[in-house]
């Protein structure tokens, strides 16, 4: 870490701002100035020589400002808010998580431990309590870094996040993961080299009864369940009499996809005297292949697609 010396053009230039961008620190220091004229009106006297203005800010409390700026340099692309949902996004390495737990206040709670671990008693009565926490998080929700919107996740819907890396659909190519790619689920597996599977292809073969072309028809759609993509307008149905595979299928598929599949109320794709509920519908965002029981009897939902929350990235698949 690079020390800098004290320099009358830029009081901000000492020890204690270190870690921080030249901008930051400034943006840190005059905010601490400004803060010291309306707590101390009678005590300030304007601009200090270099070892004065040290002296004075190593007594100095810390801002939620000042505090939030340190937390932007320091946790950039590890956490993001946002503002539709009002919550914070944690990066795992893999994909984007919803931060249940409130790591990112204790993250907070501890960078202002941390800011005024030297500072003076009355400087950490004022910092350490719950409201200034609050304040120095509220500061990052709105700060450039962290700020997103509900649109902004999972945008690109021929990329699929994997234990081991991003697919991209495209071509295939396994890709290490990104935090900028906004992903925010994954598959219960990562892609294999070779397709070793032949318990799965003995039930398809048995399942199909060795019907070639029924077995490429279900592999496409699996592939296309990969997607994002609802260009096709499909929705399969997989029909037939009770222990010829149905479950099996499905549910064999949809855990392969794992984060990626979803299973919906039925009641949310039939037509029906009033709407599906909200929540039922935003529980399908994201969601790229949709596992439901029976729907016989009831007649299909055409306007469910103009009210679907992303119009988008979700595959039907329904049993009968």
């Amino acid at each position: 870490m690079v020390t800098r010396s004290p320099d009358p053009g830029r009081p901000w230039a000492i020890p204690y701002y270190d870690g921080m961008s030249d901008k930051s620190a400034e943006l840190s220091w005059r905010a601490g100035a400004k803060h010291r004229e309306q707590i101390e009106p009678g005590q300030y006297q304007g601009p200090q020589t270099p070892a004065a203005s040290a002296a004075a800010l190593a007594v100095d409390v810390v801002t939620e400002d000042s505090a939030a700026l340190v937390f932007r340099d320091r946790y950039e692309g590890q956490f993001l808010f946002d503002h539709d949902l009002k919550t914070w996004f944690v990066w795992d390495g893999c994909r984007w998580l919803l931060d249940k737990t409130a790591l990112v206040f204790e993250n907070v709670r501890q960078l202002v431990r941390e800011l005024t671990k030297e500072k003076s008693d009355r400087s950490k009565l004022t910092s350490n309590r719950t409201s200034f926490a609050t304040g120095v998080e509220k500061f990052a929700t709105s700060d450039r870094a962290f700020a997103v919107i509900a649109s902004e996740w999972d945008p690109d819907l021929f990329l699929i996040g994997t234990p081991e890396g991003t697919v991209n659909l495209r071509d295939g190519a396994l890709q290490p993961p990104s935090s900028q790619s906004r992903i925010t689920k994954l598959t219960a597996v990562s892609p294999a080299d070779i397709a070793d599977c032949p318990i799965w292809l003995n039930f398809l073969d048995e399942a199909t009864g060795s019907d070639e072309q029924l077995i490429r028809l279900l592999q496409q759609l699996c592939g296309y369940a990969l997607t994002g993509s609802v260009v096709e307008h499909v929705m399969a149905f997989v029909y037939g009499g009770g222990g010829n595979g149905k479950s099996v299928f499905i549910n064999t598929v949809s855990g392969i996809l794992g984060e990626y599949a979803s299973t919906a109320a039925m009641t949310t794709f039939t037509a029906s005297r009033s709407d599906a509920h909200p929540t039922e519908l935003a529980r399908l965002k994201g969601a790229r292949l949709d596992g439901k029981r029976s729907c016989v009897g009831r007649s299909q939902n055409q306007g469910i697609d103009r009210r679907r929350p992303d119009r988008g990235p979700l595959h039907e698949a329904g049993f009968l």
